[in-house]
């Protein structure tokens, strides 16, 4: 008995730590528009994730015992990937709104089974297809349908957020093989971020420097809790949290969870008057969201049809898991992410 309880407990703050991470990267999308409005992209996000990194080191420095060749390798390919995710994603949010950045960069969730298929022929599941068809639909209704007057900049920042979900794809699937083959999931997770970091350092030194001047890099004093909050509380301790949280909740549980991510990226918009949403806005916002939780919890939705009509029990097509075991490989949660799909490596913010 006091072991069902010490469980359930433990599954409590498991969920408690999840609901946190799954605000602050959805409340990470506003704050990072607001920011990136006043101060270079790569700035930003050098400041972001650099320290973030460094500090990360320190929490693990135990884990450098297990260091090798191979996993700084496999780090290096993740902090590149990561770049090259967030230098879309930044660029994308600069052209849209944050609800449309962060529901677009939920279709990563949808594209990873399918790299898998091309990649290590891993043949998609059907409700792979179906969340796939799902989320195509729904991105036609934000993106072509529901355009508004700025319609031409929000198809550029649209389509740049696509690309960027494609990367965060790529990261998972990568994620998902380092982890299978013997990698440190923290010493992925330090040189995924330090060398994620120090690239938009470099692209702020070579780039940004030269062409916008010193004085574009002056950190106004409002500006300041933004950028300590998207270091230290949306990289950092949401990566933190995402891992704790993973450890005592079920697959199923942290997919759900995580999937408010874009919800409440929308929330945090529309409070803020930085979004106007229109009829076909939140058909396209639903349409996604349902996409990934079929994604997620892999519902067939033809199966529960059936069983619908045959009287029987609706459950999940995949077998339940339970707090010991680890999620589902065909789409873990990349760290931050801005993230919704869940694993239990720790992956990179999808914000």
């Amino acid at each position: 008995m006091a072991k069902d309880k010490t469980v359930r407990v433990k599954n409590l703050v498991g969920i408690t730590v999840l609901l946190i991470t799954t605000i602050l990267w959805g409340t990470a999308f506003s704050v990072l528009k607001t920011t990136i409005d006043a101060l270079p992209p790569f700035y930003v996000l050098a400041i972001r994730f650099l320290p973030s990194g460094l500090i990360m080191g320190l929490v693990f420095i135990k884990q450098f015992k297990h260091i090798d060749r191979r996993t700084v390798l496999h780090g290096a390919v993740l902090g590149v990937v990561l770049f090259c995710a967030y230098t879309t994603q930044t660029l994308g949010l600069r052209y849209t709104t944050p609800a449309r950045n962060a529901f677009i960069t939920v279709a990563y969730c949808i594209m990873t089974p399918f790299l898998c298929w091309i990649m290590y022929k891993h043949r998609p599941r059907s409700y792979d297809v179906i969340s796939g068809v799902v989320c195509m639909l729904g991105l036609a209704f934000i993106s072509l349908i529901g355009q508004g007057d700025d319609g031409g900049l929000y198809l550029l920042g649209d389509g740049l957020t696509l690309v960027a979900a494609l990367f965060f794809a790529f990261q998972l699937v990568f994620i998902e093989r380092y982890i299978a083959e013997g990698n440190n999931p923290y010493l992925l997770l330090f040189f995924e971020l330090t060398i994620g970091g120090f690239l938009f350092a470099v692209a702020t030194a070579c780039y940004e420097l030269p062409t916008l001047g010193a004085q574009a890099f002056a950190i106004p004093h409002d500006l300041w809790w933004r950028l300590l909050y998207l270091m230290l509380g949306c990289s950092m301790l949401a990566q933190l949290f995402q891992m704790l949280g993973q450890r005592f909740t079920t697959s199923s549980q942290a997919g759900i969870i995580l999937s408010f991510e874009s919800v409440f990226a929308a929330i945090t918009s529309v409070a803020l008057g930085m979004e106007s949403l229109t009829v076909y806005l939140i058909v396209g916002f639903v349409l996604v969201f349902v996409a990934g939780l079929i994604s997620q919890l892999h519902l067939d939705p033809v199966a529960i049809i059936r069983r619908l009509r045959r009287g029987t029990e609706i459950a999940p097509a995949a077998k339940p898991q339970s707090d010991a075991e680890t999620p589902d490989a065909s789409c873990p949660v990349a760290p931050e992410d801005d993230s919704a799909c869940a694993a239990d490596t720790p992956p990179d913010e999808e914000d």
